[in-house]
């Protein structure tokens, strides 16, 4: 109980049977692996580069990826007469679970217009972008003069 075995990785998505994988290139996996005693737990950090398109003005941008992730290792995880844990499931794992799900160039972004398709972060287009609930009709009409 007690030990720790520290390890720092590279690998590609497709290396760990992921390659649809939004993070694209080279991914580094620096942790460890400790023993708590009947069960270890995996205390890692990934980071890597993701090609993305913001979900507001459909421009590609690339971004930084890293996030910390902790999960525990069963005893099955080890490879029998080896001592080998393969942390590949894990990190396709939080590769899955950190994917997000409305990706951003920025928090500014403006995005495109429903109406015209102006790129509202390079022009102010003329549209009405008024929004009315037609089940609201009848009270606007309280507000006419």
């Amino acid at each position: 109980m007690g030990g720790i075995q520290a390890f720092s990785i590279r690998t590609r998505p497709q290396d760990i049977g992921y390659p649809d994988s939004w993070v694209h290139g080279e991914i580094a996996v620096v942790g460890q692996i400790v023993n708590v005693g009947g069960s270890f737990k995996l205390n890692a950090e990934l980071s890597g580069r993701a090609p993305l398109e913001c979900s507001r003005c459909l421009k590609s941008f690339d971004q930084s990826v890293f996030f910390r992730f902790e999960t525990e290792v069963e005893e099955t995880d080890i490879r029998p007469q080896s001592d080998l844990v393969d942390i590949s499931p894990f990190i396709r794992e939080e590769l899955i679970f950190q994917e997000p799900m409305k990706p951003l160039c920025s928090e500014e972004c403006r995005g495109i217009c429903s109406h015209c398709g102006a790129e509202l972060n390079q022009m102010d287009c003329q549209c009405d972008r008024t929004v009315l609930d037609p089940r609201l009709a009848g009270l606007g009409r309280l507000l006419e003069p």
